[in-house]
């Protein structure tokens, strides 16, 4: 399977390149009042609002600072019944590479319902290589979170999700 190899903190990490859009420059993210600790905020991509996640998070570490090696990875996974676009910051990208995750050398991961988005470990050049699927991780709670129920946000004391036009004429 060709992979995204991507780092945190030293170790390699794969993401299988189907999902991969685009690999970008680190760039800019709003953060949100109340959001895990896991969600590192929303960028503007290509003027559209997408949330980026921390990869040292979501792997269970203390993010490092940004460097110029720095990169978020775009990826378009399922998520409640439909392709979502979500930003992977990570640590730096080494490129794409096959890897085998059936790898009869290698071992299956650790089954720990609190990363399940966590898979195959498999020896790989120089060192070992973990498969990351976010897909897997975002189904759920984690999703709907992100998305809302159907895949949009509504309003507190607007459930339906309709909201009126915005003017450009509104006075306070």
């Amino acid at each position: 399977m060709l992979s995204v190899i991507w780092s945190s903190q030293g170790e390699w990490f794969s993401t299988d390149a189907s999902v991969v859009r685009e690999v970008v420059p680190l760039i800019a993210t709003r953060p949100m009042v109340g959001a895990p600790d896991w969600f590192a905020g929303l960028a503007d991509h290509h003027g559209r609002l997408v949330p980026v996640l921390d990869a040292d998070r979501l792997l269970g570490r203390e993010p490092r600072a940004a460097t110029l090696a720095t990169r978020v990875l775009m990826l378009e996974v399922p998520c409640l019944g439909a392709s979502r676009t979500i930003g992977l910051r990570v640590e730096g990208v080494r490129g794409i590479e096959k890897i085998d995750p059936r790898d009869p050398n290698g071992h299956g991961g650790l089954l720990n319902p609190e990363m399940p988005h966590l898979g195959e470990v498999v020896t790989h050049g120089d060192g070992t290589v973990q498969r990351v699927d976010l897909g897997r991780w975002l189904d759920g709670d984690r999703g709907r979170l992100l998305f809302g129920d159907d895949g949009t946000v509504s309003a507190p004391d607007d459930p339906g999700g309709s909201r009126p036009p915005a003017t450009s004429d509104a006075r306070p």
